[in-house]
Formats: structure tokens, C-alpha cells, sequence
């Protein structure tokens, strides 16, 4: 194995660009690359590599503008419909078609509508006609050695029918540049391969490659190669590194990026180990030859960005392209964001229009979480100085999808729960123009979003303890000249989700104080906690006597993560997430989350379509299926009206 390079530098963003832009500029890669000519019909979306200019004018000739009678004008002078001219047919009169060439002669055309016929050889003309009325001049579309398309033009459907009129029919082009995607990880399988326990299907080349394809380069996927710098050297030889103008190299999970970025380093020469980004840090950029390599992490996220900022530029430079493609809107920020300070982050945003403002939701923010690049509308780069950025903050978001509508959106921000997503499917089965957004921010700040006027609904699980009920009491308190409707969307049962088979025997809440036994709680202010915190209290609980109850967790997911590490042998949590890691679930209570709307968004399609399937038979019943987590007997009843 070759000598691993220095540690992860901590460059900013802007001095790793720097850096790899220079490299690129001193090797002479930091413009476009070579042309080729080709036909203009198969030009769409390659890169124009010069100024194109119509070989002719369009129309060559003087070009009827309607159908009618072409004739000469002066001839229709006088002409009434109370006292018409009579025209006698060819050959001083033709009937034209619109863009038919104007006989000799002629300089006019009568519109169909303002002739009446006589016989088969005479008209009478019923309105004058002035010289070039409703005639196409020639070069009206365009003049000869005018530009159709200017240089570094990605070609568009009409820029080639624009050239093909223009004469022109052959243009040249850049090449589009080979690039070439390397996964590495043994544990990896291709596509279509049924993965065994701990295998996973390689799937970020597809991702990257496509992404490559949309900028206009061609990607070329290569086999999966084990974790070794021998496996490296055996694919990537000088003759297979010719074939390519860019080389990125997939990191494998044991070694991260050390091994790709010491196998160019052993080649070659790094320009950057490291970039102060967020997700991404772990990329390295550097030169083989003349041959550029970008390592990349290996988790979905992580890639993605890091491609995103170092990959695209190059690619798009190459085909001489000066704008990478993005598409930016404005929006507020729905929810505050804390960044770390000297670290560019870039996190996923949902995108929705509540109110007639366009709002900013952040979304997971985990490494390889690709569905978060799924169910995003963009991403939000968070500058390294900005530590913080409060809501109502205007930005602007990076698009994933620019032609996607933001009108059938519902943001539904507040607690988590894996209803959600069957929610989000069920409606995108029965209306496709429909698109449940979520955000898991906890309860109460997804009633303080709502406050505000940042979603469109809330998911709820707020107790309070002097009542014993749900939710109606936090309404009251926190909108009380909000009209909302309180809608039940199920209850759903806690409990104590432990190591499979349970081997401390722990059934009920004194046996957190037996001191052989380690708790892991939720985060305090959420609205599992104080549920937690009143059946604590109510089954005399000392919690001084638990231990760890003063270790929080923010998620369901992550507390049930915990247990199956063995860093705590119970946690309080839902079934889903039990069964998702292997664990077993021992049912505890009940607790009733419901969905608030304000009412001014009750009526509007997008939420009646979300309630309809809500309350419909169908999704009960994929709700009931689950064992041991809901309880749908009043789904979709109205529980309170504010």
C-alpha cells in the first residue's frame, strides 16, 4: 500500500476552489475543450463552440403573410364594400398561401375575408389594400450573416430550426468530455444484485453519471473495485487513463478517502485533502498526468455536493459553458438554522408557497440519506461565517428540479412519524398533483412554524400534564385568535424498546431503577419527553435512581440506534423504529397525535385531497396493518375547533 498523504486539511471552500481552478488553468484544462462538427439536427443541447451566423436571409423572398389574393396594390385602390373592384384573375391576380413567395409583379395580399367571388375568373376586392399590406419581407426572421446563435450556447430545439432556416447545417461543437465513475468497496454490489447483510447496491455512480449526462458529458461506469491501491492500479493504467478527461473515484467505507487520495498522490499530485464543506469534507482534487481526479466521499450526500462544487465547474468549463446551470428562487427561511462556525453547509430545503410566500423548510441533514436529495426542492448553502441564520430570513435556494411546481404542496411540519411517509404515498397514488411535505422539527416547533405562518398544518403530540389531553390547551395558549381545527390523525402506542428477547426482563417503569439497567431518554421540551416525565411521575418514579435519564436524543430513530449499539439497554420509543434495527418492542401507553390546520388553508385542493385520504378505508387500513403501533378509531374526526 503506498504512503497515505498528510491528514484532512481544513481549507475553506473558496481557497479549495482556488486551488483546484489554478491547477486546472496551469495545466491548461481550465477552458474549453476541443470541437468536433456536426449536423445541426443532432445538435440539441451540445455546446455551440462559435458564433453562428444565417448563411441567407429567412425568408429568402417576399413571403405572403395570409391566404389570399396576391396582387398589385394600386389595383385596390377606391375599393368599397358598397362599391368593390373587380380583379380579373391571372395574370394579374394569384391566389397565395401564407408563406408562399410572392409572384412577379405583386406587391399586396388580400385576406381571404375582404374578397367575393364573381366567377372562375374574376374577384371583387371589397377593402384597398397599401403596397407590402400582409407580405412577409424577405429577411423579416432574419438578415444574412446575422447571429443565430451565439458562441458557448447550449442548443436549443428552436436555435436549430433557427439555423436550419438561416442555411446553416452543420456547426461546431465541444466534445463532450469523457467521464469516468470508479466505485471502491468490496461491500458494494451492481445493480440489480440482491444485497446480502451487509452489502449495499452501488448506486452513486448512477446518481453522479446521470447528473454528468444532464450537464452534457458523457459518463463512463466503471466496475466495482475492492478497497486496495492494487485493485486501482490494475483498472486505472495509463492506456484506460488516456481514454478519459476527468477520473472521479468513489471512496470505500474502511478507508474513506486516504487510500484513492494516496493512490494520486503515489501517481500524481494532490491540490486539495479536505475542504471545510458540510457534507463533503473528506473530498481531495488532484492531477494524474494530465488527467484530473476527484475523490469523493462515499455516502450519497456527500458526493453529490462535493461533485456539485468541483466536478460541474470543470465539466462545464470544458464545454465551454460560463453558467454551471443552476437555477436560483428566493425565499424566507421557515425554520432557524445553527451552522458551525468556518464550515460551508449545504443542506436540503423543502420549498412551499404558504400565504402567497415562498418558504424555506431544512430537511435532514444526514450524509447519506439520499432520499433527503429525493424529497428536496433545493439546496441552501449557508455561508462558513454565518454561525446562524434566524427564520424569516430571506435566501436563495439552489433548485434540484427547476420545472417542478410549488402550487400542490403541503408543508406539514411538527413531530415525526413513519405515518408520514405512507401518508405522502397514499396521496401521491390517488393525486399526482399533490405533494405532502414534512419537516421533523418536534411538536412545539412545528406549532411555533405554524404560529408564524410558515406550514400549512402541524403534526401534534403535545400533552399537558394539568389536564391530562392532547394538544388543545398549546393551541389555546400559543394561537389563541388563530381559528384552527384540530383534526386526529391516530393514537399511537410507546414503549420500551430493549435488545431482542428482552434479556433484563424489563416490563414496567420501576425497572429503570434497578442499577444494572441503563436508560436513554428524549430531548426535554419534546412531546415524548414530558409524556415520559408525567408517567414517571405518576408511577413514583425517582428518576435521580435511573440511569442515564439525563442522556437525551432528539429522534426516534436515534434512540432506538442507541439500544442497538448497547450503549443503553432501553429507551422509550415507537414500534416502527424496533422493528427497523431488530429490536423488540414492549408496549407501554398510548399517545394521541393529530394534525392543526388553520382554517384559512382547510378549503384550499391541495388540503382537502390530504384529508380525504386521510379518512379514507384504504389507508386505515395500511395503518392498522402495522402491529402494535396505531389505533385508527378516530382517525380523521375533527377532535377540537378554535
Amino acid at each position: 500500500m503506498f504512503a497515505g498523504p498528510r491528514d484532512l486539511e481544513a481549507v475553506s471552500l473558496d481557497e479549495a476552489q482556488e486551488r483546484w481552478h489554478n491547477e486546472l488553468e496551469f495545466r491548461g484544462l481550465g477552458g474549453a475543450g476541443p470541437v468536433e462538427e456536426i449536423d445541426v439536427t443532432r445538435a440539441l443541447g451540445r455546446v455551440s463552440a462559435q458564433s453562428v451566423m444565417a448563411r441567407r436571409p429567412s425568408p429568402h423572398y417576399y413571403a405572403a403573410a395570409v391566404d389570399g389574393l396576391a396582387v398589385k396594390s394600386t389595383r385596390t385602390f377606391g375599393a368599397t364594400p358598397g362599391k368593390p373592384v373587380r380583379v380579373h384573375l391571372a395574370p394579374d391576380a394569384t391566389f397565395v398561401d401564407t408563406g408562399s413567395a410572392l409572384p412577379e409583379g405583386t406587391d399586396a395580399v388580400v385576406p381571404i375575408s375582404e374578397l367575393q367571388f364573381v366567377n372562375a375568373e374574376e374577384v371583387d376586392v371589397l377593402e384597398p389594400s397599401v403596397p407590402w399590406r400582409f407580405v412577409s419581407p424577405m429577411g423579416e426572421d432574419m438578415e444574412a450573416a446575422e447571429v443565430i446563435v451565439p458562441n458557448h450556447r447550449r442548443i436549443r430545439p428552436s436555435d436549430m430550426g433557427a439555423m436550419l432556416r438561416g442555411g446553416v447545417a452543420r456547426l461546431r461543437v465541444g466534445i463532450r468530455p469523457r467521464v469516468a465513475f470508479l466505485p471502491v468497496g468490496g461491500y458494494l454490489v451492481p445493480p440489480g444484485t440482491e444485497p446480502a447483510k451487509g452489502q449495499r447496491v452501488e448506486s452513486i455512480t448512477t446518481i453522479l453519471g446521470a447528473l454528468t449526462e444532464q450537464i452534457g458529458a458523457d459518463p463512463v461506469r466503471m466496475d466495482i473495485v475492492a478497497e486496495r491501491t492494487e485493485a486501482l492500479d490494475e483498472v486505472l493504467t495509463l492506456e484506460r487513463r488516456k481514454q478519459f478527461d476527468l477520473l472521479v473515484i468513489i471512496s470505500g467505507k474502511s478507508h474513506g478517502s486516504a487510500l484513492p487520495a494516496a493512490w494520486v498522490a503515489h501517481h500524481g499530485s494532490l491540490v486539495v485533502y479536505g475542504a471545510n464543506i458540510k457534507p463533503g469534507h473528506s473530498v481531495a482534487l488532484g492531477m494524474v498526468d494530465q488527467l484530473p481526479v476527484i475523490v469523493l466521499p462515499g455516502n450519497a450526500v456527500s458526493s453529490y455536493i462535493a461533485f456539485d462544487l468541483f466536478a460541474r465547474p470543470l465539466i462545464a468549463r470544458r464545454l465551454g459553458l460560463h453558467d454551471l446551470g443552476h437555477v436560483m428562487l428566493s425565499a424566507v427561511l421557515g425554520q432557524g438554522i445553527v451552522s458551525p462556525h468556518g464550515i460551508d453547509e449545504f443542506l436540503r430545503i423543502n420549498l412551499t408557497r404558504v400565504d402567497g410566500k415562498r418558504i424555506a423548510f431544512p430537511i435532514s441533514r444526514g450524509a447519506d440519506i439520499v432520499t433527503s436529495l429525493v424529497r428536496a426542492s433545493g439546496i441552501l448553502h449557508v455561508p462558513a461565517d454565518a454561525e446562524s441564520i434566524p427564520d424569516g430570513t430571506p435566501v436563495e435556494v439552489q433548485l434540484l428540479d427547476p420545472q417542478a411546481s410549488l402550487e400542490g404542496n403541503i408543508l406539514l411540519v411538527g413531530t415525526y412519524d413513519p405515518a408520514f411517509d405512507l401518508l405522502r404515498n397514499a396521496i401521491a397514488r390517488r393525486n399526482s398533483d399533490v405533494h405532502l411535505q414534512s419537516a421533523n422539527v418536534g411538536s412545539r416547533a412545528g406549532l411555533r412554524a405554524l404560529r408564524k405562518g410558515y406550514a400549512h398544518a402541524a403534526g401534534l403530540h403535545l400533552f399537558d400534564d394539568e389536564t391530562g389531553t392532547y394538544n388543545i390547551h398549546h393551541l389555546q395558549e400559543n394561537m389563541p385568535d388563530t381559528p384552527i381545527t384540530l383534526i386526529n390523525f391516530f393514537k399511537r402506542f410507546l414503549g420500551f424498546i430493549v435488545k431482542k428477547g428482552n434479556p433484563k426482563n424489563i416490563l414496567g417503569f420501576s425497572d429503570l431503577t434497578r442499577p444494572e439497567v441503563t436508560f436513554i431518554n428524549r430531548q426535554h421540551g419534546s412531546g415524548t419527553r414530558v409524556l415520559i416525565d408525567h408517567h414517571l411521575r405518576k408511577a413514583a418514579v425517582d428518576t435521580a435512581r435511573v440511569k442515564g435519564y439525563d442522556k437525551e436524543t432528539y429522534t426516534h430513530m436515534s434512540l432506538a440506534a442507541t439500544v442497538a449499539s448497547g450503549a443503553a439497554d432501553v429507551g422509550i420509543g415507537i414500534a416502527t423504529v424496533a422493528r427497523g434495527l431488530d429490536l423488540e418492542f414492549v408496549p407501554l401507553i398510548s399517545e394521541q397525535l393529530d394534525l392543526a390546520i388553520p382554517r384559512r388553508h382547510l378549503k384550499s385542493y391541495p388540503m382537502q385531497a390530504m384529508l380525504n385520504v386521510l379518512r379514507s378505508a384504504d389507508f386505515r387500513k395500511d395503518l392498522d396493518a402495522i402491529r402494535h403501533q396505531y389505533d385508527t378509531s378516530e382517525t380523521g374526526t375533527v377532535v377540537y375547533e378554535g
